[in-house]
């Protein structure tokens, strides 16, 4: 999980955009392998299409700020509670958000697929 606080905040890629677990590998800098423990474990967010798996980067990035912000010390976390509550509910609705736009894609592709 250290290599997932390696990314910073300037980051080269852009936040809208999905990629493969190939991609997440070589952007966190670790083996497709555990990014599929850290799926394993739900320590990243992913949707799964059939049995394709993509990442939301900005999501991925959003969890990576949030886990930086928890690695603070209390001291410097000045009404850490209340903000870490009101950005996880944020993130979980991104996420739902992302879930129903990757179910209606995967509709589509069926859709397609049958005519």
């Amino acid at each position: 999980m250290e290599a997932m606080n390696e990314i910073s905040e300037n980051s080269k890629w852009p936040d809208e955009q999905y990629i493969s677990k190939i991609e997440m590998a070589h952007r966190m800098n670790v083996s497709t392998r555990t990014i599929e423990i850290w799926m394993h474990q739900q320590k990243v967010p992913f949707a799964k299409i059939g049995r394709t798996v993509r990442f939301h980067w900005g999501d991925v990035r959003e969890l990576l700020s949030r886990q930086q912000h928890l690695n603070t010390p209390p001291e410097t976390n000045i009404n850490s509670g209340e903000h870490s509550r009101v950005r996880l509910q944020g993130l979980a609705r991104l996420i739902r958000k992302r879930h129903r736009m990757t179910a209606n894609i995967a509709k589509t592709m069926d859709t397609s697929v049958c005519n």
